[in-house]
């Protein structure tokens, strides 16, 4: 067919996907117009794969079976998208079946293109080797919440030589909504990115995978595009019949794909099976191709073939390396390399991470690179019965608050491994109502001084943290921000210690509620986009009677509802100012007389994976990398029944001096009185919210009064904050110390 307007498009992603969109279209554009160099690798492939093309019409020789290292890497979160062994199997034959011409519905195809199938002599083996050598099954499994949003940003912690091996990752969603999966041209990927990435749904026959036709031939069409065929329309991502410049003629039927015996057409839209389309002239389509976007794929052409082979033998894209008799060594895929057994590598999850005292946790083991395990080895530690086990799945229930490790030790014929997974388990402490929390602590979620706090694992995932820099009442906060997050639509859990309010009462009068304090600003000055919100933060409040086993939801705000500062935006980090700071309130009453209460919030929003874009201002344009939100801060936590004003009067406070100020050398003291014995800590912070001194001490009732000359003599001049705490948060007063 030639090559008329072949570069149109060249070194763009390409998806296959039930809606025909690329997401990662401008992601790849950007890393061209940054490595100007991979465009000349493309046409200089293009140059050699006609003069390929060309001298095997000269010389027909018989063909070189081309063998190809695979490795697949599954991007997960502990979810289906871990897909097993055997779907990844399932996969890898599939490919093979297409790319020989030996998949089952190859029966299927119109006589007018019989003779054109093509068995293309290409071979996918799993690798037995990794790059340093050691024994492998050709899959890796990575924990992270990346998965619901894959793409170029799961590829490099985790890819292997892309001259040694073709990479692929499986991932639960990708980013490019729409899409299924992308693959590059040889050369034009990122460095170190080159290979497929995959929605699991569409990878292989079994598990999470339909077997359709559409999700059967998903993985082959992509595999296609890295040996560098293009659609049968040519190197764009827009099938169907547009004629833009009203000439009367299709503008795909302009766009040839370089295969000689793939008629020019301008393709199929919406996954149909138009079998009698002629779509450029009077030559039937051969919707049947697999490059093409029809649900009837099945096919490969010989022209197809030659040009696969041509990308095979060119030094453009390094495509020649991977089947050299060297490298098939290197990886272990050659006909006479004699795998071993290969040590497993140890993995588990459970179906939960927190819970109460006397939570049954059950744990499974996803140990993996090996079908031979022998005997397993967990230890839980002090407080967890059974504290060790050699069953693969075992059940334990934990008896003490706290964080705990969990380790696994698995063995087979060729050794042993281990994995520890640092306070992998979290037993919430107990609490009783009324309950206050002002995250004064500086080892905040693990406070010395009253209940911990709980912030559920996400990964890498930034989440939940302390801080200094603002408070509503004392000196510190907890905040998190959209605009570090990197994949949408996780949730960041922020869970209170267990809480009885087995004394709090059922009144409808006097509902038990929660009050916080927030503080929050947007940071961008645009609510909608194309109809969609830019920043599409949201908070939630949950309350579980039950300790955990299911949530009632009690409270929502999104991006409009939670700003207190209005339209005010803030584009750089958001730090509020004591007039920022907004109560806010959720009725809980279905938690009362409850003895094993917990309440939660739960933040989401959009994180730095947003392709860049610019919005148009009244005085200009915002051109931004990240549509995320700025931060947003919670403080002083309130739970119990009716107006919360009246509800501070039921609590344990106390009244205290600091005197004299400003303090000066030795002399500096604490005055307080007691209506009962009682054990106080005293606390002193700095501004950055470091715990200085931390001193617990019992004092009898009536007047007492606590030196701090030893603080003072050990501290610079400036200002501290001094806390005290029976429990209950009594009072904070800040202190001046000028020596």
């Amino acid at each position: 067919m030639g090559f008329r307007f072949f570069f149109l498009f060249l070194g763009l992603a390409f998806s296959f996907s039930q809606h025909k969109t690329c997401g990662a279209v401008e992601a790849i554009e950007k890393s061209l117009l940054k490595s100007p160099e991979k465009r000349q690798i493309l046409k200089d492939l293009d140059s050699f794969t006609k003069e390929f093309i060309e001298q095997k019409k000269l010389c027909r020789q018989s063909d070189t079976i081309y063998i190809i290292p695979t490795v697949v890497h599954v991007i997960h979160n502990y979810g289906p998208e871990r897909i097993s062994k055997n779907q990844v199997m399932s996969c890898v034959q599939t490919m093979n079946d297409d790319f020989n011409a030996l998949n089952n519905d190859i029966v299927g195809v119109l006589d007018e293109f019989s003779g054109l199938i093509s068995d293309m002599g290409i071979e996918f083996r799993l690798a037995k080797l990794d790059p340093s050598g050691n024994c492998t099954d050709g899959i890796t499994y990575h924990q992270s919440v990346l998965t619901y949003e894959g793409g170029e940003n799961v590829k490099d912690d985790t890819y292997w030589d892309n001259d040694m091996y073709m990479n692929i990752w499986v991932v639960a969603d990708l980013a490019s909504q729409g899409t299924a999966a992308y693959a590059y041209y040889p050369g034009s990927a990122p460095d170190n990115h080159e290979g497929i990435i995959c929605d699991d749904d569409y990878f292989g026959t079994i598990g999470t995978a339909s077997n359709s036709n559409w999700s059967r031939h998903t993985m082959p069409h992509e595999v296609g595009h890295y040996l560098n065929l293009a659609h049968p329309w040519g190197s764009s991502n827009s099938p169907g019949n547009a004629d833009e410049d009203d000439d009367g003629v299709p503008d795909n039927c302009l766009i040839d794909d370089g295969v000689d015996d793939t008629p020019l057409t301008f393709g199929v839209e919406n996954s149909n099976c138009p079998l009698t389309q002629a779509s450029c002239n009077d030559t039937l389509d051969n919707v049947q191709n697999i490059m093409d976007y029809s649900n009837c794929a099945l096919m490969f052409t010989n022209g197809q073939k030659d040009r696969a082979h041509a990308a095979l033998n060119s030094s453009s894209g390094g495509r020649n390396l991977l089947w050299q008799e060297d490298n098939l060594w290197n990886t272990g895929v050659h006909d006479n390399y004699q795998p071993n057994v290969c040590v497993p590598v140890p993995d588990f999850t459970s179906n939960t991470q927190s819970g109460c005292n006397d939570v049954t946790i059950f744990f499974e083991e996803m140990c993996y690179n090996t079908d031979s395990i022998n005997s397993f080895y967990w230890d839980f530690g002090n407080g967890a019965i059974p504290a060790q086990s050699s069953e693969p799945n075992p059940i334990v229930t934990y008896t003490n608050p706290g964080s705990h490790d969990v380790k696994l030790v698995v063995t087979n014929g060729s050794g042993s491994a281990e994995i520890v997974k640092e306070n992998y388990i979290t037993i919430l402490d107990s609490d009783i109502a009324p309950f206050l929390e002002q995250f004064e602590d500086v080892n905040f979620p693990e406070n010395t001084n009253y209940s911990n706090w709980y912030i559920k694992p996400t990964g890498t995932e930034p989440s939940w943290t302390r801080t200094a820099f603002a408070s509503s009442d004392g000196i510190g906060s907890v905040r998190i921000s959209s605009q570090y997050l990197t994949a949408d639509d996780v949730t960041h859990e922020l869970i209170s210690p267990e809480l009885d309010f087995s004394k709090q009462t059922t009144s409808t009068e006097e509902p038990l509620s929660l009050y916080f304090d927030l503080a929050y600003a947007k940071r961008l000055p645009y609510t909608i986009k194309d109809g969609i919100s830019i920043i599409d933060d949201m908070l939630s409040v949950y309350v579980s009677k039950n300790c955990g086993e299911s949530w009632i939801k009690r409270g929502q705000w999104n991006t409009n509802e939670l700003s207190t500062k209005g339209d005010s935006v803030a584009f750089n980090p958001y730090v509020p100012t004591s007039s920022d700071w907004e109560e806010r309130s959720v009725n809980i009453q279905t938690a009362a007389e409850e003895t094993s209460v917990i309440v939660k919030f739960i933040f989401t929003g959009k994180g730095m994976l947003q392709e860049e874009e610019a919005f148009n201002v009244d005085n200009g344009t915002i051109v931004t990398d990240n549509i995320g939100g700025n931060w947003l801060y919670i403080d002083n936590i309130r739970i119990g029944n009716g107006n919360w004003d009246n509800m501070n009067n039921s609590l344990e406070t106390i009244d205290f001096d600091v005197f004299p100020q400003p303090m000066s050398k030795n002399n500096g003291y604490l005055r307080f009185d007691l209506t009962e014995n009682e054990t106080l800590n005293i606390s002193i912070y700095d501004l950055y919210g470091r715990c200085l001194l931390d001193d617990k001490n019992f004092f009898l009732k009536g007047n007492n009064s606590y030196s701090l000359a030893n603080f003072i003599s050990q501290n610079n001049s400036g200002l501290y904050i001094i806390k005290l705490s029976s429990g209950n948060f009594l009072g904070t007063k800040s202190v001046i110390i000028n020596k």
